[in-house]
């Protein structure tokens, strides 16, 4: 048994790249025969709006400009009269796309080895693939994710030039899902604390300032937008898991209501520290369980054997890729400690949709934790 696993190994390091495109393949293709282009729940929102856009040439909300690139291709399609199912081949396009980032982005932090093995179990992860073939928002935004946080690591040394870019593509994020607002923070955090020339620090404090105030702007404009973007909602009913409230009645709270939410939040969280503390923990919970009690017990004991090894094996890959310490190591450890952490100031999504934005670290650093207890050789940085 051991000689099977050593030959596959081999021939599996010849061809890496084959043998990852090949399983995300037929991945793609048994979840294209479960599920087929799904446009119920809450695909009946970006399909409409594509529809009003385009006979109309406008959207209902303002909400819905954070989510335009899925809206975009609903429009495309009623303009060309064809079918919704090119949304569906451009999504896993883009999927397999940003899967040749993450291997890229694994070679570079860990070694060929592990982006290898990360890469398949990604590619194999049902709980993310299933999402290409939804007409959410979830799944070219879980891809461009990917894609910029390898930008990130190869643009980390390219100057005024490699910042552009960076900058560029984090608009392009803000405006996918409101929650590509959540990788700001961890930007400017990397751009202040990256090493650089001192001239090129103090343009960058200015230029996080400038990020600081459209994050601001743009989190408000989100809450405004109308229909069920209500920032309040989730604290006053107590809501975990998006619009299942556990206090449908409204929790007994210090708030204020002004022209601004996010003002009205940060009021909430200064004068009902604990109330907030209590969600907080519930939201984090569920953030990484991903377990359900509506799932079967068979669902959930599969999660759990994923999920366990993985939290596990990512915490001791996590000391490793630490050591020693990068400028895109501020940028990793400041997105899984901040995006969750933001996530919790709305809810959880009924799916754990939310947490595949970060998922596909833990897999590598849980690669790289377990080539540094099992492998032969230790890690090259």
């Amino acid at each position: 048994m051991i000689d099977i696993f050593r030959n596959l190994d081999r021939k599996i390091s010849t061809r890496p790249l084959f043998f990852v495109y090949l399983l995300f393949l037929i991945t793609q293709a048994i979840l294209f025969l479960k599920i087929g282009v799904f446009t119920s729940l809450e695909a009946e929102k970006y399909v409409t709006q594509g529809n009003l856009l385009y006979e109309t040439g406008r959207l209902s909300d303002t909400k819905y400009i954070f989510y335009l690139p899925v809206i975009l291709f609903v429009y495309l399609c009623r303009l060309l009269g064809i079918s919704y199912l090119p949304v569906v081949i451009c999504q896993v396009a883009l999927s397999g796309l940003s899967l040749l980032y993450f291997y890229r982005l694994g070679v570079g932090i860990g070694n060929k080895k592990v982006a290898v093995y990360s890469s398949i179990l990604l590619a194999l992860f049902i709980p993310l693939q299933i999402w290409n073939f939804y007409l959410y928002s979830d799944s070219i935004f879980i891809s461009l994710t990917i894609i910029y946080s390898y930008l990130i690591y190869t643009f980390d040394k390219k100057g005024i030039k490699g910042t552009l870019i960076i900058l560029a593509f984090l608009i392009v994020l803000c405006f996918s899902r409101p929650h590509g607002l959540l990788f700001i923070p961890p930007t400017i955090i990397y751009l202040l604390l990256r090493k650089q020339p001192s001239l090129m620090l103090i343009a960058c404090l200015g230029l996080c300032l400038g990020l600081l105030i459209g994050m601001y702007i743009l989190l408000n404009a989100a809450f405004t937008g109308g229909e069920d973007m209500d920032a309040m909602k989730p604290f006053i009913e107590e809501h975990v898991i998006c619009f299942v409230p556990l206090k449908p009645e409204g929790a007994d709270l210090d708030l204020i209501k002004t022209a601004s939410p996010v003002n009205d939040i940060f009021y909430y969280i200064f004068h009902n520290p604990l109330h907030f503390l209590k969600l907080t923990i519930l939201k984090l919970h569920s953030f990484f369980n991903m377990t359900r009690t509506y799932y079967s017990t068979g669902h959930n004991i599969m999660l759990s054997l994923i999920l366990i090894p993985v939290y596990i094996l990512g915490l001791i890959g996590l000391f490793r890729f630490v050591r020693p310490f990068k400028n895109f190591t501020l940028f990793l450890i400041s997105l899984l400690l901040l995006y969750p952490l933001g996530a919790t100031f709305q809810c959880d999504d009924w799916h754990s949709r939310f947490t595949m934005v970060v998922f596909p670290y833990f897999i590598l650093l849980a690669c790289m934790g377990f080539a540094l207890i099992f492998g032969k050789k230790s890690l090259e940085s």
